[in-house]
């Protein structure tokens, strides 16, 4: 028969445990501990559960691939490891520690059919069944019956030696599972056990539904089972933490970064509009259903919405999604989707109550469904807490995305419609208001008639005065000495910008930022004719200009033709130049670049990363769009766009990656756009060091464009490449890119790399791996982006910092410790001693030495090196308590000694000191100039065969030879003089002598 029985009964431990595995990712349990023996004798090993009710279970299973009924044999005999009198005494021994256990043995057996197993054995009761052993496989529960197994044989003569308190108890905890569903060990062709495990990660992990599309779930089921299987062979014990890296699933429900596209140093408070939406808010949740608030381009929506956010802070749970946060976004393309507006929903909705979100199934889907489920559980576990969903901006989703029309696509689509459709469409139940913010549209029109609307006003003169006053308008008239008074330059500067704006919150800026002139960073001189004065500029505006598109049309009306291509780049394209760069893209002098720019100046926005400059609101380039009329202009500024981007590099320049076949799509050079996505388009994108995320947005470009055209060949390629992307992000850049980032380093150059590293000034990578490449960066001395790392890695893991002693977290623990050094106000306090006094530098590296958690200081010793120098790390040697830390460093220092400060003691005084005050590697001492005679007395004591023949014994044993001697000489007797120095202090680590 062989091994295979045992084989398969493995396999099939390891699937069931994959069930018990999708509780713990759920949030039901705690903790699954894996083919663990708790104690000798243990027969309920195979898995473990901590539930986080505080409860705790403990599974036997036992496989037969043959469809028998259970015998009493199993019990009788302990061929199974079930004799019953055994079972008994483990549950009696593991209940004496852990009482509250219950215990399950799950077999393939069906019920029994004997006459002595029928009578003890019998079906579990309706009031008292708990259940399957594990959900969503079915099973024929049983139990023993203490009263019958005490009066029949051979159960009577086999429990003799069991008392009756620990029969009765043992009874009352152990269920026998029957009938449990058989495996195919097969998940693409599944049997009834691997059945309820697929369907299991689809209802209740949410595979293969957004924002986990990519992710199927026979690809989450085998990570499951792979995971049992490690955990068997290795680990034992599987957290959260441990398994959901494994899973590969989308864990916040796709939500992009959160934002928000209001400048608090500049927003002007709105209490009497912001009590008229409160109040229409309050009183549409009492049934539960949709407000919407609708306003003209700049009028202070985005403002509005911030506003009712704080105003129902205390007394509901409002959470707040941002369509656009400005051309400057990274997640602009993302961040209109639907199952990610409402997964930014559910993500903070979870962050707010998670014990609520807890609850919802699947877990980890962003649906309509999942979002009604999330406020229906946070009405019911909070209920004097309504809830507000916000979603501003949503007129911006078909600016972003664009119609669909023929095609692929069938009929055409306004993306900004199927949004509103889908959130409108929800059942919200009472309690609950949606809040919609857009500019009016026919997008709106699915909006049930029902609802509740309000349209912004604009600002009164009392807010324009603010907001004048918070822009530095009204401190700029003070001090400029063409005044005949503050008061009265301040009044009439507010009559101007009331009079021109008409209350338009975006206008009323724009104006207040004419008014204070060009900004200094863009760097250009004054157009010719401009003033100086900043009560003069505002009437510079002309009094016939009412609205945006007037003082657009005001701004552009004295440029030149070619000045006006250049500024329409910044309105069509959509990524930051500089003022150089514009130059470039149309040449012409760099004079009349800057007085075009400063011309323009109010409505441009300076943005920090590659570029510089960009249209501060998209109100703009609607405008250039519909002012020319003819389109050729538009797509000449795009070719233009296209042939510098171009020239930089499609594969090597992060602009031209991300936008060249978005301008290419634009102009309808479908075959150029095709070109661009050749058979080795992704080797060149790694090679160039493109990002995931951009790899992604780019092939999003090119199928759009090919689906739309019908461009079979085209689409293919793209969902081809990005099924290799998703390779390359999964298990390349974590398998070779990262692992040698040195070698990436000096191959591309370090500031090629930190370049690559941020766009627009956000993290490009995951901060997991974006930390490792920082950490190469820094070693070839060139100055990493830690800032942004660092703030991203502290988001992901909750600020928390360190790892788990995990080899694979490592890495990133070394490379977050560098990142910290580098920038010290990301790490955690100076700290202080026990007597309240700050630790100085030396005093924290010793605290951080002396850590229990740290494991091997070897790999971080060479990054404190590295960073501070030897000086603090000498000085702290002398602080360190733990003697084995405090011989890790002087060793470590005793190697650096030739390239570190001369200030240092000689490398054999270090080692000296090093042995001193822990075991020691003999071999290390011995390089560092300790004499071996000095080594020879202190291990061997006079009686060398005695010593060698206990360290080979050592070594056979799996102790560790010389050092495991050592120790135990210096636990049975006084050490011997080592050196010449009449007596070696053991604590202190300052040998007095270099």
């Amino acid at each position: 028969m062989g091994l295979r029985p045992t084989h398969l009964g493995y396999a099939y431990q390891d699937l069931l445990t994959a069930l018990r595995l999708v509780d713990l990712a759920v949030g039901r349990a705690r903790s699954v501990t894996v083919d663990t023996k708790m104690f000798a004798g243990d027969r309920f090993d195979d898995i473990t559960c901590e539930w986080a009710t505080g409860s705790r279970e403990r599974l036997q299973i036992k496989h037969t691939d043959h469809d028998r009924a259970l015998s009493a044999e199993s019990f009788i005999k302990d061929s199974r490891g079930l004799r019953l009198d055994l079972l008994f005494s483990s549950i009696d021994r593991d209940l004496i520690s852990q009482p509250a256990t219950s215990h399950r043995l799950v077999v393939r057996d069906t019920e029994p059919d004997e006459p002595d197993l029928m009578r003890v054995l019998q079906p579990v009761s309706s009031d008292i069944d708990p259940g399957p052993a594990l959900h969503g496989l079915g099973s024929k529960r049983l139990r023993f019956d203490a009263a019958a197994l005490r009066a029949h044989d051979p159960w009577k003569s086999i429990l003799a030696d069991v008392s009756d308190e620990v029969l009765q108890r043992a009874c009352a905890c152990l269920t026998v599972d029957t009938g449990v569903a058989a495996c195919s060990l097969n998940i693409r062709e599944p049997g009834p056990a691997e059945a309820a495990l697929l369907h299991r990660v689809t209802e209740e992990l949410g595979a293969g539904r957004p924002p986990n599309r990519p992710r199927t779930a026979e690809d989450v089921a085998l990570a499951l089972i792979e995971t049992a299987k490690a955990a068997r062979s290795r680990t034992g014990t599987v957290t959260l933490e441990d398994l959901l890296p494994r899973l590969g699933l989308k864990t916040d429900f796709g939500a992009v970064r959160e934002g928000h596209p209001v400048d608090r140093a500049t927003e002007v408070t709105r209490p009497a509009v912001l009590t008229e939406v409160v109040a229409a808010v309050e009183d549409t949740a009492q049934q539960g259903g949709v407000v919407v608030v609708t306003g003209a381009p700049g009028i202070g929506k985005s403002w509005l919405c911030e506003q009712l956010g704080d105003a129902l802070h205390d007394t509901w749970l409002a959470v707040r999604h941002h369509c656009w946060l400005g051309a400057a976004d990274a997640d602009r393309g993302e961040r209109v989707l639907t199952e990610v507006v409402i997964g930014s929903l559910l993500r903070q909705l979870e962050s707010a109550a998670p014990r609520a979100v807890a609850q919802v199934r699947p877990r980890y889907a962003a649906t309509k469904e999942t979002l009604v489920a999330a406020v229906t559980a946070v009405r019911g576990l909070l209920p004097d807490r309504p809830v507000a969903l916000v979603v501003d901006g949503i007129d911006h989703v078909s600016r972003v995305l664009g119609h669909s029309s023929g095609g692929a696509f069938g009929e055409p689509v306004d993306p900004a419609a199927c949004l509103v459709e889908e959130l409108t469409s929800l059942s919200l139940p009472s309690g609950v208001v949606l809040v919609l913010a857009s500019q009016p549209g026919p997008h709106l029109v699915a909006v049930d008639a029902r609802a509740a609307r309000l349209t912004v006003p604009p600002l009164d003169r009392a807010e324009l005065g603010a907001l004048a006053e918070r822009l530095g308008v009204l401190s700029a008239l003070a001090a400029s000495a063409a005044g005949l008074g503050d008061a009265t330059d301040a009044e009439a500067a507010v009559t101007l910008i009331e009079e021109r704006s008409r209350g338009n919150a975006l206008y009323a800026t724009y104006l207040c930022r004419q008014a204070l002139g060009p900004a200094p960073g863009l760097g250009t001189p004054l157009a010719p004719g401009a003033v100086g004065d900043p009560l003069q500029r505002l009437r510079a505006v002309p009094s016939s200009a009412h609205d945006l598109d007037d003082y657009y049309a005001y701004l552009l009306r004295a440029l030149t033709v070619e000045q006006r291509y250049a500024v329409s780049t910044l309105a069509v394209c959509d990524f930051a130049v500089s003022a150089d760069e514009l130059g470039e893209i149309f040449p012409m002098p760099a004079m009349m670049i800057g007085a075009a720019l400063s011309r323009v100046a109010p409505i441009i926005a300076q943005q920090p990363g590659i570029g510089g400059l960009k249209i501060h609101h998209e109100s703009f380039s609607r405008f250039v769009r519909r002012a020319e009329g003819d389109s050729r202009w538009v797509d000449e500024v795009r070719d233009k766009a296209a042939q510098w981007l171009s020239k930089r590099g499609f594969f090597t320049d992060a602009r031209a990656f991300r936008h060249l076949p978005e301008l290419l799509s634009a102009l309808g050079r479908d075959e150029d756009l095709a070109l661009l996505i050749g058979p080795d388009f992704l080797s060149r994108a790694i090679a160039g060091l493109q990002p995931p995320q951009a790899i992604v947005h780019t092939l999003a470009v090119v199928a759009r464009r090919a689906a739309a055209r019908c461009d079979w060949p085209t689409l293919v390629r793209c969902i081809e490449l990005s099924r290799a992307r998703s390779t390359y992000e999964e298990e390349g850049l974590p398998g070779s890119l990262v692992p040698y980032a040195d070698v990436l380093v000096a191959l591309s150059g370090a500031d090629h790399v930190a370049a690559g590293l941020l766009y627009e000034g956000v993290p490009t990578l995951s901060a997991r791996w974006g930390l490792q490449l920082c950490a190469a960066i820094d070693r070839a001395g060139f100055a990493a982006p830690w800032e942004a790392y660092l703030t991203a890695w502290d988001k992901d893991r909750g600020g928390t910092s360190g790892h788990d002693g995990s080899a694979d977290e490592e890495a990133v623990f070394l490379a977050e410790l560098r990142g910290r050094i580098r920038l010290p106000g990301h790490g955690p306090g100076k700290g202080e001693s026990p007597k309240g006094h700050p630790l100085t530098l030396a005093g924290r590296v010793a605290r951080f030495l002396d850590q229990e958690a740290l494991g091997s200081p070897g790999p971080a010793l060479g990054v404190l090196l590295d960073c501070l120098g030897a000086e603090p790390l000498w000085e702290s040697a002398a602080l360190i308590e733990r003697p084995e830390r405090r011989a890790a460093l002087l060793l470590h220092l005793a190697d650096a000694r030739d390239s570190a400060s001369s200030m240092l003691p000689s490398a054999r005084t270090l080692a000296t000191a090093a042995w001193a005050s822990a075991p020691c590697d003999p071999r290390r001492l011995l390089d560092h100039g300790v004499p071996a005679e000095d080594l020879a007395e202190e291990v061997f004591g006079g009686d060398v065969t005695t010593v060698l023949q206990e360290a080979t014994h050592a070594v056979l044993t799996g102790r560790r030879g010389l050092a495991a001697v050592r120790r135990h000489h210096a636990r049975s007797g006084p050490r011997r003089r080592c050196g010449p120095h009449p007596r070696r202090p053991r604590v202190r680590c300052r040998p007095c002598g270099a």
